[in-house]
């Protein structure tokens, strides 16, 4: 016989793999997702979180506390902003780190995962488009992501190259 703490383990798993799969699929029928899908997202995900007697015996955890930050940074964008996240220059994010009182490490921080849910997105929607199978876990999605070897980010497309320093340039002559 299985014991409670197993069971409420084997219960948060299969919540945790059914929330994965429902986002996977919202993800992949969408057209288009800004910094508003996002903002939702987040907000979803802290819902799910304080809800239920658990949430009253759990106390914050760390990652519950990243999740209210990454809230309070959205919360401060405009509309425009939130549908075009390349106005969020380095002013807004200076602006919106001193209107929510977060270090711009922590501004940028949520800017740079919404990018990567960007090309998650862009990825998964190639996919549904293929007709390929969706992933049905994050294993899955990682062994996905790494035969498939999605297509470079978005700012590679537009020319928008990582800046490389003199000693790796120099490095790099040297090694060529």
């Amino acid at each position: 016989m299985r014991t409670l703490k197993e069971r409420r383990e084997d219960y948060k798993l299969k919540k945790q793999q059914d929330q994965f799969k429902a986002m996977v699929k919202e993800l992949a029928e969408k057209e288009e997702f800004s910094l508003r899908d996002y903002r939702k997202q987040i907000v979803d995900h802290l819902k799910s979180q304080q809800s239920g007697f658990m949430r009253l015996m759990s106390g914050t955890s760390q990652e519950e506390s990243e999740t209210i930050d990454s809230r309070k940074v959205l919360n401060a964008l405009k509309d425009e902003e939130l549908l075009d996240y390349k106005l969020v220059d380095s002013e807004v994010r200076k602006e919106i780190s001193q209107v929510v009182q977060l270090n711009i490490q922590q501004v940028n921080k949520v800017i740079s995962a919404y990018k990567m849910e960007l090309k998650l997105h862009a990825y998964l929607k190639a996919r549904r488009e293929r007709k390929e199978h969706l992933p049905e876990s994050q294993e899955e999605l990682h062994l996905m992501m790494t035969a498939d070897r999605p297509p470079p980010a978005f700012e590679e497309k537009e020319g928008l190259h990582k800046k490389i320093s003199d000693r790796q340039r120099r490095m790099w002559q040297y090694k060529h």
